[in-house]
């Protein structure tokens, strides 16, 4: 027996001994190619999964090259082939190097944030959520990497709304199947045993398979925290690359193509529709006289866009079914039309990827316009009766443009915050009151017009949309901006004439990529000079009944390429006054 036991001593100490003398030997090799050699004997190993190899050209790469941050990404990525449990501390250390001159690198977040995530630091790894989120914006893939990593923290409420987002979005079976169970588990092991029930109950409603065993475990209180195991999570970092989603081709303040190549387009009347090609895309019968479309509409089965604008069409409902049997549609204009009784049957659009229904004397928005998932763009400018959007307004998750200016509508409703990719908000000349914390969600936003309303404070989540390029808040009721403002890094137009500030607002002073700066018309007594210092701004507009010329001096002094611009609230029609 004991000679046995020596005998097996004795081969696990050769292996050892011959894997050490060919690591000399491999090293030894290594050292002697050249820079092109290594990294061709690099790619090589990668491709043959040869990691321990690779690891090897990467450390002599590190060697004669240690300023070269990229390296580290390689080296932790060897490492966790080789064996990401025994190598977590040493594959954070390397990708903290990466990250720390690379903060942007979508995998090197990625990578880190796996790196976590599998070796259990659950807490850590939804904070790098949230760094990747604030370079990259929300998306059903970081809903799910925060849903899983919150789940297995057992932060099960939390988990549950994740996964409730995530569930919105469009998926195939098996993967919306898993979305769903674990939002049942979230609600059960949370304590919302009633939630769980009434998910499960739903199942059929949703295409799945009825789950009599799940009810039964529920409604005894016999669910079990380790039946989760039954269900495979999805490794939401394989997909991560699948951002924002732009439905529609907009112009540069985000007003969709289609309209203006549907504006050029030839005007026809109904009675034209038997001569015109079938294959047509583009159709405009605006200004028609049109009461009803004929069933002749149904051939053009390949049109794209259609402008109805300004007819008298009265059967909306009819409308609306015949254009559902268009199966190209994608964009429908329906301006100046009358739908004071706006029917449930616009459900019926699925394709539908712009809406717009400005100046249609709408008082509502039936809560089917939550069904619209693949709507990208959504307009009911210069609706004065309208009040509100409805709470289904969340299920749009593919939304990237909402138009609510010149509307009744008097908050942006916190439903708002769902809709991640919405990267423009148009609600200026509203009646708005209030800007819900969820604003902040919305991580990809560019364009937020928020001009002339009854607004008098801004959240500080505003300061987490950091992509924001244009933000209007001018002639509003507002005494001073958050400190988050000055997160805004890529904020290049600041609007905020016609407002309550007495005092500059410093923040304003770190954004540097600030290029338009709109000050004028508020009781603010002088400008610091310091805003000299920002190198980009190019136009400041000022009071001409309050800003001296000593103080625009001491500005151009600092930038004499600022174009500093005097407006006068007296030169306005009608005599608009500075608010007091």
């Amino acid at each position: 027996m004991k000679k046995t036991l020596l005998k097996k001593h004795y081969e696990t100490y050769l292996r050892f001994l011959l894997l050490f003398l060919c690591l000399i030997t491999m090293n030894s090799c290594i050292k002697n190619l050249t820079d092109e050699e290594l990294i061709e004997t690099y790619q090589e190993s990668v491709s043959n999964n040869k990691w321990e190899k690779a690891l090897t050209c990467v450390d002599e790469g590190i060697k004669r090259n240690p300023n070269n941050t990229s390296l580290y990404f390689s080296k932790a990525f060897c490492l966790k082939n080789i064996s990401p449990i025994e190598n977590h501390r040493e594959i954070l250390e390397s990708i903290n190097i990466f990250i720390e001159k690379n903060k942007t690198s979508s995998l090197g977040r990625l990578l880190k944030y796996t790196n976590l995530y599998e070796n259990r630091k659950y807490k850590e790894a939804l904070e790098e959520v949230g760094q990747i989120e604030k370079y990259y914006g929300v998306s059903v893939n970081t809903l799910l990497m925060k849903a899983n990593a919150m789940f297995l923290n057992k932060d099960y409420k939390n988990a549950s709304f994740q996964y409730e987002e995530a569930s919105m979005y469009p998926h195939p079976k098996e993967k919306f199947k898993t979305i769903y169970y674990y939002k049942i588990y979230s609600k059960y092991f949370s304590g919302n045993k009633e939630g769980a029930m009434w998910d499960t109950a739903f199942l059929n409603h949703h295409g799945l398979k009825e789950d009599k065993t799940l009810m039964e475990l529920i409604s005894n209180n016999q669910l079990d925290i380790n039946d989760y195991n039954k269900i495979e999570f999805y490794n939401e970092a394989d997909e991560f690359e699948e951002q924002i989603k732009i439905n529609l081709e907009y112009d540069r303040l985000f007003n969709p193509i289609y309209s203006k190549r549907l504006f050029y387009e030839a005007n026809n009347k109904v009675d034209d529709l038997k001569r015109l090609d079938p294959n047509i895309e583009l159709l405009n019968l605006s200004y028609s006289n049109a009461i009803e479309l004929p069933d002749d509409i149904k051939k053009f089965k390949r049109l794209k866009g259609i402008n109805l604008s300004k007819n008298k069409i009265k059967d909306f409902d009819k409308l609306f079914r015949q254009l559902s049997e268009l199966p190209n549609l994608e964009y429908l204009e329906l301006d100046y039309s009358n739908l004071k009784k706006f029917p449930s049957s616009i459900s019926k659009l699925k394709n539908l990827k712009g809406l717009s229904l400005e100046a249609s004397n709408i008082h509502q928005l039936p809560k089917e316009i939550g069904r619209l998932r693949n709507l990208g763009y959504l307009s009911i400018r210069n609706n004065s009766k309208i009040r509100d959007l409805p709470e289904e307004i969340k299920y749009l998750k593919k939304l990237n443009c909402l138009d609510v200016s010149g509307s009744g509508i008097r908050r942006l409703r916190e439903e708002i915050g769902s809709c991640y990719n919405l990267v423009s908000i148009k609600s200026n000349a509203s009646k708005v009151e209030s800007i819900p914390n969820s604003i902040g969600n919305l991580k990809n936003m560019r364009l937020l017009n928020l001009g002339f309303n009854n607004i008098s404070k801004i959240p500080e989540s505003i300061g987490d949309i950091t992509y924001l390029e244009n933000f209007n808040i001018g002639s509003n009721s507002i005494e001073e901006l958050p400190s988050s403002i000055e997160k805004l890094q890529n904020l290049n137009m600041l609007s905020m004439q016609f407002n309550r500030f007495k005092k500059f607002p410093k923040e304003i002073l770190g954004l540097e990529n600030i290029q338009t700066l709109w000050l004028h018309n508020n009781s603010i007594p002088s400008i610091p000079a310091d805003i000299g210092n920002l190198k980009k701004l190019t136009h400041l507009l000022i009071d001409h009944e309050i800003i001296t010329d000593n103080n625009i001096d001491q500005i151009k002094e600092r930038n004499p390429n600022i174009y500093v611009i005097r407006e006068d609230s007296r030169r306005y029609v009608g005599g608009i006054k500075r608010k007091k």
